[in-house]
């Protein structure tokens, strides 16, 4: 009897710590809103963009709207505030789930989709089941159809003056992490589906993979699936047209990472070897490409042009970022960092370019001067934008493809700060720096770069891994020939 007692008595406990560590999910009203003043304040002390998108006023109603009244768990705590900063329209600006919220064992959506008109077709499968084609359309997820989720996420990030190219690209492109960032924490899913051809709706229940499995599926079933970073694929032989991949403006680590020595020498190698090829036309594709370090803008952009240039008009930072990045504590950080913003205002420090004689020079060597090509979607994002800004103004370039998910104007970047709320650790990401690209000479005044050829995969195409802007180029180049 006493055994039983006993037992009974432990598994009373082990109940009572199960059901507070739930409880524990859920956030009070007050915990809630406590988060939500936490995150007004870090945006006025540090966020170089509070009111650049919209007025004082319409920010506080738009934090009077989001006050509650109703415990939330921890999901419903971060979309609510991401409602927040997504509607600061800027990409760099962002909240995330708490850090430890997924953990090693937690599975991921496997269905890689894309979108054409309201439908949903899979691109890649990393699922078990082999069957599901490229091309099968997606019903719905756990009966609710794709396109309400494609929206819903779309909730979840800011995109550059609301940019539509930016928030349409990461909804469709990053549909699974999105998926897992909405819903939490799951271990499978109720799919319906239709297969290529076929009228008839089939239904599966289809189980969440660990990252190692799903990329293991990935390599299996399609070749070259991974773009690589810096690789040159000859297009036409006879055009000598290649086309050179830049995946993303940040090199490999290496030991001294700020350096970004990695890039600058993968820059250059490929550079050479179009120079020993005598290549004619250079497809430079910067689809995807979500940005980078700053400092290889520039490097890129001295391969390109022939004549002096300048990347910025000006750059600025609040005095309490500019405390994040040059610390107090570290005398000469702070001086050489008040040396080079030698501007002051109000509230922080700036340093403008437009005035200053010295400008950056192309390189003498490898530098190319043939017909270039730039293909963009709206994942041409950050540095990436800077490079297609820059270049633009340089009247240098045919783009094609779609305009790209920054503005031309500048961003709100290059350093930042990372750090949690108190009450529901959702992680919150802000920008400290305001970057104006160079306009001197500008002659393309649109918010954002607009294609010379607006060119986007076809449904045809899709189902036939063809890439439809290349294709594009190459039937260019070819008429342009006969």
């Amino acid at each position: 009897m006493q055994i039983f007692l006993r037992a009974g008595a432990s598994f009373l406990l082990l109940f009572l710590l199960f059901f507070s560590a739930g409880a524990q999910e859920k956030l009070s009203p007050g915990e809630f809103n406590d988060d939500l003043e936490q995150l007004r304040g870090l945006l006025k002390k540090y966020y170089p963009g509070l009111y650049y998108y919209e007025t004082p006023e319409q920010f506080s109603r738009r934090i009077d709207s989001l006050y509650t009244v109703d415990s939330l768990s921890v999901p419903e705590a971060y979309r609510r505030l991401s409602l927040l900063t997504s509607e600061m329209q800027d990409l760099h600006l962002s909240t995330r789930l708490p850090k430890h919220y997924f953990n090693k064992e937690s599975g991921g959506f496997p269905l890689i989709l894309r979108k054409f008109g309201d439908d949903f077709y899979i691109h890649y499968n990393q699922s078990d089941d082999s069957t599901l084609v490229r091309g099968t359309r997606i019903v719905s997820i756990d009966g609710v159809p794709p396109l309400t989720d494609f929206y819903r996420f779309r909730t979840l990030y800011g995109a550059d003056f609301g940019n539509p190219y930016g928030k349409n690209y990461y909804a469709d492109r990053n549909f699974p992490g999105l998926y897992m960032r909405w819903y939490g924490k799951r271990d499978s899913v109720q799919l319906r589906y239709a297969l290529p051809g076929d009228t008839l709706i089939r239904t599966e229940t289809m189980r969440f993979l660990l990252p190692k499995e799903a990329m293991s599926n990935l390599t299996k079933r399609y070749k070259n699936v991974l773009r690589k970073n810096f690789e040159l694929e000859r297009v036409d032989s006879l055009s000598r047209t290649v086309k050179l991949d830049i995946t993303s403006f940040k090199g490999k680590k290496s030991f001294l990472e700020f350096t970004e020595n990695k890039f600058r020498k993968q820059l250059k190698r490929s550079f050479k070897q179009i120079s020993e090829d005598s290549v004619q036309n250079l497809i430079l594709d910067l689809r995807s490409n979500g940005g980078g370090a700053v400092v290889n803008v520039h490097r890129m952009i001295s391969y390109l042009v022939n004549e002096p240039f300048r990347i910025y008009d000006s750059v600025y930072i609040s005095r309490a970022g500019f405390r994040k990045i040059f610390k107090p504590y570290l005398g000469v950080t702070a001086l050489a960092g008040r040396m080079y913003l030698n501007g002051k205002t109000e509230n922080g420090y700036y340093r403008s370019y437009i005035n200053e004689k010295k400008k950056l020079r192309p390189v003498k060597q490898y530098g190319y001067s043939g017909r270039l090509f730039v293909l963009m979607d709206g994942g041409s994002y950050s540095a990436t934008t800077f490079t297609i800004s820059l270049l633009k103004n340089h009247d240098r370039v045919i783009f094609v493809g779609t305009p790209p998910g920054g503005a031309n104007w500048g961003s709100f970047a290059g350093r930042f700060y990372t750090t949690k709320l108190a009450r529901s650790h959702v992680q919150v990401n802000l920008p400290l720096m305001k970057l104006v690209h160079s306009t001197e000479g500008l002659k393309h005044p649109d918010f954002f770069v607009q294609p010379d050829y607006w060119v986007e995969q076809s449904f045809n195409d899709f189902l036939l891994r063809k890439d439809t802007p290349v294709e594009f180029i190459k039937q260019m180049i070819r008429n342009e020939r006969n």
